[in-house]
C-alpha cells in the first residue's frame, strides 16, 4: 500500500538500506545465498528469518519489488554504507538505480562524553561496580544473528578476567547466567 500511495502521488522517496532486504525477495541479509544476483527464484532457506516452514514467496516479492520501483522511476534513490551498495550494483532489483554511499555517521550531539557524575549514576542504576569495566553490547539476546547468545555469553563464561562486567541491554533470554554478566532488558 505505501508503494502505491508513493506511485499514486509521484512522492520521491530516498530508500536508506539498512540491511539487505531492498535488494531480496523474502530475507533481510543474503549471507552466502547468490539468489539476489538473479531474482531470488527458489529461496535456498525459507526456514530463516522470516521463517516460513511451506510457503517461498520470494519471487512474488522481488517481483512485486520490481514493478514498483520501475514505476517510481528516477523519484527512487538508495543509499547504504559501501558493503550494501557494492552488492546492490550488482543485484537483479537494484542494478541500474540511483544507489549512493553513505556511512553511517555518529550523532555527536547525541553521543559524546559525559560528565562523569552521569556515568556513576547509570553504575548505580544497574549496581555495575566502579571498579569493574563494562564490555557492552546492545542488541537482542535470542537473535542468533546478533551472536550474543553464541559469542558475548560465552566470552563472558570463559573470561578469568574479574575486572570484566560483560552488559547485555536488549537481554530477553532465560539463561543460567555467570556473575559477569548483567543483563538489561529492552529501553
Amino acid at each position: 500500500r505505501l508503494w502505491k500511495y508513493f506511485v499514486r502521488h509521484n512522492t520521491r522517496v530516498v530508500y536508506v538500506m539498512a540491511d539487505e532486504y531492498a535488494m531480496l525477495g523474502n530475507c533481510c541479509y543474503s549471507y552466502d545465498c547468490k539468489q539476489y544476483l538473479t531474482g531470488c527464484e527458489k529461496c535456498p532457506d525459507i526456514r530463516r528469518y522470516p521463517k516460513s516452514l511451506f510457503f517461498d514467496v520470494a519471487a512474488k516479492v522481488v517481483g512485486m519489488k520490481k514493478r514498483y520501483y520501475d514505476l517510481m522511476g528516477d523519484r527512487l534513490s538508495f543509499v547504504a554504507p559501501a558493503i550494501n551498495i557494492e552488492k546492490a550494483k550488482v543485484s537483479y532489483l537494484l542494478r541500474g538505480r540511483d544507489l549512493t554511499e553513505c556511512n553511517w555517521g555518529i550523532d555527536l550531539e547525541k553521543y559524546h562524553p559525559r560528565d562523569a557524575r552521569e556515568v556513576c549514576a547509570v553504575r548505580e542504576k544497574y549496581g555495575i561496580p566502579q571498579d569493574r569495566k563494562v564490555v557492552l553490547a546492545v542488541g537482542a539476546f535470542s537473535d542468533p544473528r546478533k551472536g550474543l547468545k553464541a559469542h558475548f555469553l560465552e566470552c563472558a563464561r570463559r573470561t578469568r578476567r574479574r575486572d570484566l562486567l560483560f552488559v547485555n541491554v536488549g537481554y530477553d533470554g532465560d539463561e543460567e547466567l555467570p556473575e559477569n554478566f548483567l543483563p538489561i532488558g529492552y529501553v
